[in-house]
């Protein structure tokens, strides 16, 4: 089975995004495309909410769970309390009937295994004399801690998951025999269910219900108004589960919790605070952490539209009208047994194999490393550390590929038979060959020994007639200028053209009387370089911007220039 989180590798951009955002940094960079290493991955869903181009996804699931209705099996849903900031206009009701109108035989909400995580949670801090216990509702925070933090990893509180405790009820209430269908916003709830051994079926994201309510034109008007509820009956303060702090304030409301509590969401802030050494203190602490900003109300299986305090209020409103829950009678036994995650054997690579990777990406002095973040990586260390481990590739470096585009670009520029120089908006020296530092004259050849390129340099003093073309052409709104010249008694054809409007510029200097065919040896060395060039830019193209698109414009300009000229 595909892992929860997968990436569709037709869309992949090569942007780094998802390495960037990742907090475990469990993607790998192959062949320029991004992959999710699933034995790391936390699956958080973060790198789906971040991409761009949406080429991260949560695994789809409707056809399986269809499959299962379409058999005539007994499907039950455990609908996550979010539900109620979900598609706009459906009440408890719409959505209890639409999921019948699906197929579902039994809807029930996971609130009431919040309900039974609540009270027993209550009664086992209660009996503890650890100084600290965290949450276990959140499965990406348990994953995290039991695959990265297992030093953490006997503070969680061992008792299961709201849906996971909903699942036990449900089936003491329906039969062994049914298939347990959660429903709500979380990418990890599928690695959870996957875990449980059996107890959950499988996991689907708010996301996916509406994609079939859409497939099968399940709608508020399809529904009717039926006065559908909830089986085998509503939840309490359960229903605030989803929001940050909400576990906390649904015990001290229900159950009169009085142990010392903190609320933390997003993972960014909880890996700094489990980073820490576990505080000393002399009365209990309980943590409840939560993977995503907010809580589960901003979960990457969340349906967009609807804004973050809006989903907030709406989960609120319904606390509120509901009172403790009374209903549960005997519950099942909520000791946990399913979250057996293995510890991760985190190797730092050889530091001689890191150092070669540094070197492979310019980095041969520690003053090179500038940790600018471009690649995904922190600090150029880890990613060499990547490089080395087979997650991440050399292309990625920002700096470095910077150096690569430049370093050709540079080579064609001195491989061509005629004088050419590159200037700015204040028509000062970019980059120019050996040829036009030898028609500027002696001292401007010796300034291009002591500077190769001559970046910076003022062309109005080394070759006014190039300053005065170049000036036309930026005040003026021509593309290409074409002028003659005669420098050291020699005739000169001059060609200046655009490469980055009103900020960049070319001019090529050939002599009148040069055959055509060095045109033509021209425009075959352009085409090699260009081929091997224009690889290389249009991977940095996401990267450098401007600078990668100058490039490829500056070869695509030369090639065009002397194709015309020879009529090819």
């Amino acid at each position: 089975m595909e892992h929860a989180v997968y990436t569709e590798k037709n869309n992949c951009q090569d942007c780094y995004k998802c390495v960037r955002e990742c907090p475990v940094k469990a993607i790998r960079i192959e062949n320029h495309t991004a992959s999710v290493i699933a034995e790391l991955c936390v699956a958080c869903g973060h790198c789906v909410q971040v991409c761009p181009v949406g080429a991260k996804r949560i695994r789809n699931d409707i056809e399986t769970v269809q499959s299962w209705i379409d058999f005539g099996r007994t499907v039950v849903v455990s609908l996550a309390p979010s539900f109620v900031s979900q598609l706009r206009g459906w009440q408890a009701e719409h959505w209890i009937g639409g999921l019948h109108a699906l197929g579902f035989k039994i809807v029930s909400e996971t609130a009431l295994g919040a309900d039974m995580v609540s009270a027993q949670t209550h009664t086992w801090l209660g009996s503890q004399m650890q100084p600290v216990a965290v949450s276990q509702c959140c499965p990406a925070i348990s994953l995290y801690i039991k695959k990265y933090r297992s030093e953490w990893a006997d503070t969680i509180v061992p008792l299961d998951t709201p849906m996971l405790a909903h699942a036990k009820l449900l089936r003491e209430t329906y039969g062994k025999s049914i298939k347990v269908v959660f429903v709500g916003p979380c990418a990890a709830k599928k690695v959870e269910a996957e875990l449980s051994g059996g107890l959950v079926d499988a996991a689907l994201t708010f996301g996916e219900m509406a994609e079939w309510f859409d497939l099968e034109g399940v709608t508020l008007e399809t529904i009717g108004p039926q006065p559908f509820r909830f089986e085998p009956f509503e939840a309490g303060g359960g229903v605030y589960y989803p929001v940050e702090g909400g576990m906390v304030a649904a015990m001290r409301r229900d159950h009169q919790t009085e142990i010392e509590a903190m609320a933390v969401s997003g993972f960014a802030t909880v890996k700094k605070m489990l980073s820490e050494n576990a505080p000393d203190t002399t009365e209990a602490l309980f943590l409840e952490l939560l993977a995503c900003p907010g809580g589960c109300i901003n979960g990457p299986g969340m349906i967009p539209g609807s804004g973050l305090l809006t989903r907030f209020k709406s989960v609120k409103q319904r606390f509120k009208t509901l009172q403790p829950n009374h209903h549960l009678g005997l519950m099942p036994d909520l000791v946990n047994h399913y979250h057996q995650y293995t510890a991760i054997a985190l190797v730092q690579p050889d530091p001689s194999a890191i150092q070669d990777a540094l070197n492979s990406i310019g980095k041969n002095d520690p003053s090179l490393e500038l940790n600018c973040g471009g690649c995904g990586y922190e600090h150029c260390r880890d990613l060499a550390s990547a490089i080395v481990q087979g997650q991440a590739e050399r292309e990625m470096c920002v700096s470095y590929m910077r150096s690569v585009a430049h370093n050709k670009a540079s080579a064609l520029l001195q491989r061509m038979p005629f004088a050419v120089v590159l200037a700015d908006e204040n028509i000062k020296v970019i980059e120019a060959n050996r040829r036009f530092a030898q028609l500027c004259g002696a001292d401007t050849e010796l300034a291009f020994q002591a500077r190769p390129g001559l970046s910076g340099a003022n062309l109005k003093k080394m070759l006014p007639e190039a300053y005065n073309t170049f000036q036309t052409l930026f005040l003026g709104s021509a593309e290409t200028v074409e002028t003659d010249c005669t420098l050291h008694k020699t005739d000169y054809h001059c060609t200046t053209f655009v490469v980055q409007q009103k900020h960049i510029a070319c001019a090529i200097f050939s002599q009148k009387e040069d055959p055509l065919v060095k045109k033509d040896e021209v425009i075959r060395r352009a085409d090699r370089v260009i081929e091997e060039n224009l690889k290389t830019v249009r991977q940095i193209a996401s990267i450098l911007g401007e600078n990668a698109a100058n490039t490829e414009a500056l070869l695509g300009s030369l090639k065009k220039l002397y194709d015309g000229n020879t009529g090819r």
